[in-house]
């Protein structure tokens, strides 16, 4: 089975996550043209769950903008956190040698009316008004105290042919961009989610609030060390936390965890994580052993 198959079959089970209600995810198998629409829209939904962890399917449809006068804009995320919005555009191709091989339109680029959209204007060029998910979209923008601080990021899920360069690229899409060709697609989108590390954003950074559960939850100690003294803080967290996190990162957790590889061959990074912790004379290490128990 090829990259291109592994893909549509991902697709595929991810729009068995839309509830029945929502037709278009759920056309006749002969339908062709319906089946992939659905596909195209799907594949806005894999890379909003594989790059923003947004689990839930009624939270990333709203962020899918793409149908009839949106501004060029076929999905979107804001990110209030890292302070950045991410306008997607997309374009799914059909069959293996087109998404390998085809790509967008630079008439598919001018249509992005980026500008109109961040400036709060309501309707396109042409006078029509931006489609209901646009328009709260807009809203969404008008009511961000600090807009400002963020910063705008096109998302161009597609292939861009050569001969348009950084300058010109950036004319069209007005903002800063990222492209994820087909090559992109396969190993930041597809694979994540065939070798059980669903979440890949580019940092992982993980919440977790324990002053719901009352009683002390954490340990303060300061040890002496070879460089300076230092302060290890031990938290207990409660095992319904430790559930809800490795559900929604699963595999991500531990994708560059070095004693994923459990032998200790010579020279390897275990060895060295052994020799640091039985080769020292200060208090890197305690003598008492602790064992940690998680309670829900």
């Amino acid at each position: 089975m090829s990259k291109y198959e592994n893909l549509v079959q991902v697709l595929d089970e991810l729009r068995k996550e839309a509830p029945s209600e929502y037709k278009r995810y759920y056309p006749h198998e002969d339908d062709l043209d319906k089946l992939n629409y659905a596909r195209s829209l799907t594949y806005i939904h894999l890379f909003l769950k594989v790059k923003f962890g947004i689990l839930d399917f009624h939270e990333r449809e709203k962020n899918i903008t793409d149908g009839s006068q949106d501004g060029g804009v076929d999905g979107y995320y804001i990110d209030d956190e890292n302070k950045r919005i991410y306008f997607i555009q997309s374009k799914f191709r059909i069959n293996k040698k087109n998404f390998e091989e085809k790509s967008i339109g630079i008439g598919e680029l001018y249509a992005m009316e980026l500008d109109r959209i961040t400036h709060g204007k309501t309707s396109a060029e042409n006078g029509t008004d931006y489609n209901g998910k646009i328009q709260a979209l807009i809203q969404k923008i008008q009511g961000i105290e600090d807009y400002v601080k963020y910063k705008e990021i096109v998302i161009l899920l597609a292939n861009i042919k050569d001969k348009y360069d950084n300058n010109k690229l950036k004319t069209l899409t007005v903002f800063p961009y990222e492209i994820f060709n087909h090559q992109k697609c396969y190993t930041e989108l597809l694979f994540p989610v065939v070798s059980g590390t669903y979440y890949n954003p580019s940092e992982l950074k993980i919440s977790i609030n324990v002053s719901n559960y009352g009683g002390s939850n954490r340990i303060d100690y300061y040890a002496d060390t070879n460089i300076k003294e230092c302060n290890i803080t031990v938290l207990f967290v409660p095992t319904i936390e430790v559930g809800r996190i490795l559900y929604k990162f699963k595999n991500s957790i531990l994708k560059y965890n070095p004693r994923s590889f459990l032998e200790l061959a010579s020279g390897s990074v275990n060895q060295h994580i052994k020799e640091s912790i039985t080769n020292v004379d200060t208090k890197e290490v305690d003598p008492i052993p602790w064992t940690v128990f998680l309670e829900s």
